[in-house]
């Protein structure tokens, strides 16, 4: 962002606040804009989107919006285009569509290859042209594809405001019609869910990015305040053993950083394992993330303090950063952590928790479906079951606080190629508004009708996927994700009350969730979306994986203080010109 656009930019922003009174947006109480960030820096570490990962509410009303609730409970909108209104087009004409993101399979047939993906590409007679990027070449790829003006029809970008502001002044990114609203209202309504498509639909000036909107309908009613993924796992059968006490945690769903931290020391002087914990530096740097501010692993490295400045969060002392870190290295240099972290992979690290059996405490994602996920691998590989053996905890700093930053209620954006022809762009847009309704939310969520769900007798929905042989969606479908799962309303909100998930794993998210809203630090905070849309060349070049930066201090040998003070040191010659930007435009 260049400064001389900062009194737009500030004019915009005071145009959003003035229409978000008026949207309809899908909701979970009182929340104005506290939707999820995602990390920037780290794309996916923290939101799997139920694989997320990804949470905005009407402040005049604790109920659901009219136009998002549905008697199943799905997020899908309520508009006067119906499913069947959808499904009567004609879509006589064969439409080839192009396809590139994460969290495409590598070799499943995404047009053919099972009876779910046959019925999207027989129902709109379209053909997918897939490509796999990973979470390493994702955003090399796409900068590559989008300034060769190479883009797929669609593609899942990880958004960044920069690129964004130059990719719309040099055409280089679809703008949606004028009238997408109006001709795709299901699409629109699921929009509105996070408060960024507003925002950067004025900034810009039309719409460029369809930001994938994270939570909505199914949030708790008693968590007032959206939270993100992360929670701690732990054994808690191993607690027993080592005679470590862990009732205060299990009435509070909660344990502090010393607690986990002294958790491990039990386990380990009790013999049960070598190495206690074991994470990816990406997920090592999340542990941090949770207990302390401004890390910029999850949450923006910068912030703006008390005093109307900005700062930089590892070089202050109110942050707790580098204290926190002392304590992760002290973990790591008695031998609690595995020596060699920064070299696992993920699913590797997790699976020395439910496969190995060697891991007494992780960090991971404290969702729904994962705590199935475990269960079930634990049981198969382990022969003991994660709810008799383990229990999901909030981590907190040592006075009870768990971290994050405001959030912005979504995960990636939905992107489209300036070439792509009109045609191929109403089928699309099509595809992702029949989505977004009830009918099109339960086929992406539950499966086939009548096959791997019903309504019961009652009128309520019912998975029977285990009567068709399988555990899950995912593993009799091969996957889910990107092209339904993820199409554009991401699944975190669903896995709340999905029948295809556990009345225990959705009781214990449920409760997960209501702790991190009352013990969150963001409670009453707003996004700052000066810092969320500024850009510049200085920030670019002051950009890191601060999670492997942090590995590397873990792991470095001498004196913690020293090595510590030399890295801040070292990279403020580059942050300081960042601050000056942000103090010269924002502070005050």
């Amino acid at each position: 962002m260049k400064k001389e656009k900062t009194l737009s930019r500030i004019l915009a922003l005071l145009l959003v606040l003035v229409m978000a009174a008026s949207l309809t947006a899908c909701a979970v109480k009182d929340k104005g804009s506290d939707s999820k960030k995602e990390d920037s820096n780290q794309s996916s570490q923290d939101n799997n989107s139920e694989d997320t990962d990804s949470d905005d509410k009407n402040s005049e009303d604790t109920n659901t919006p009219a136009d998002t609730k549905t008697d199943s409970g799905v997020l899908a909108a309520k508009t006067d285009v119906t499913a069947e209104d959808i499904l009567a087009k004609d879509f006589s004409e064969n439409i080839k569509i192009s396809f590139a993101g994460v969290q495409v399979t590598d070799g499943l047939d995404y047009n053919h290859g099972n009876d779910y993906y046959s019925w999207w590409t027989d129902t709109f007679n379209v053909e997918w042209d897939m490509t796999a990027l990973t979470f390493e070449n994702w955003v090399e790829r796409m900068n590559i594809w989008i300034n060769a003006d190479d883009l797929p029809d669609w593609s899942v970008w990880n958004f960044n405001p920069g690129d964004a502001a130059n990719y719309v002044d040099q055409g280089l990114v679809k703008e949606l019609p004028a009238d997408w609203k109006e001709k795709y209202p299901n699409l629109a309504a699921a929009a509105s869910c996070t408060a960024a498509n507003a925002y950067y639909e004025n900034l810009y000036g039309g719409t460029y990015f369809l930001f994938r909107p994270v939570f909505a309908n199914n949030f708790p009613e008693e968590a007032d305040t959206l939270t993100g993924h992360m929670s701690v796992f732990l054994r808690k059968d191993w607690a027993d053993q080592a005679n470590y006490d862990l009732s205060k945690n299990l009435e509070s769903n909660s344990i502090t950083i010393s607690e986990f931290i002294a958790y491990l020391q039990a386990v380990k002087d009790a013999g049960i394992t070598e190495y206690p914990w074991y994470n990816t530096s990406g997920y090592v740097g999340n542990t941090l993330d949770r207990v302390t501010e401004a890390s910029g692993v999850g949450q923006s490295p910068y912030y703006k303090g008390s005093d109307g400045q900005y700062h930089w969060g590892p070089a202050e002392e109110e942050t707790g950063i580098k204290e926190t870190l002392r304590q992760i290295k002290g973990a790591y240099d008695n031998g609690l952590l595995y020596p060699e972290f920064y070299t696992l992979q993920e699913p590797d690290d997790v699976g020395h928790f439910y496969a190995a059996g060697d891991c007494a405490g992780q960090m991971y994602t404290g969702m729904a479906a994962w705590f199935d996920r475990y269960d079930s691998y634990m049981q198969s590989n382990l022969g003991v079951s994660y709810w008799d053996t383990s229990v999901t905890l909030v981590l907190t700093d040592d006075n009870g606080v768990a971290h994050d930053d405001p959030l912005t209620n979504y995960w990636a954006c939905n992107i489209i190629s300036p070439n792509i022809d009109d045609e191929t762009l109403d089928r699309l847009l099509t595809i992702w508004d029949y989505g977004c309704t009830e009918e099109g939310q339960l086929r992406i969520r539950l499966g086939i009708p009548d096959v791997d769900w019903k309504y019961d007798e009652n009128g309520e929905v019912v998975s029977t996927i285990a009567d068709t042989g399988f555990a899950s969606l995912e593993e009799k479908y091969t996957s889910l994700y990107p092209i339904t799962g993820n199409m554009f309303i991401l699944s975190d909100d669903y896995s709340f009350i999905s029948p295809a998930n556990s009345k225990a794993a959705r009781d214990r998210v449920a409760e997960l969730y209501i702790t991190r809203s009352n013990i969150t630090s963001v409670r009453d905070q707003e996004p700052d979306w000066n810092l969320l849309s500024y850009s510049s060349q200085a920030m670019n070049l002051a950009s890191m994986t601060y999670a492997d930066e942090y590995a590397n201090i873990i792991t470095k040998e001498g004196d913690f203080d020293a090595n510590y003070d030399q890295w801040v040191a070292d990279k403020l010659k580059m942050i300081q010109p960042v601050l000056d930007e942000l103090n010269e435009a924002f502070g005050n």
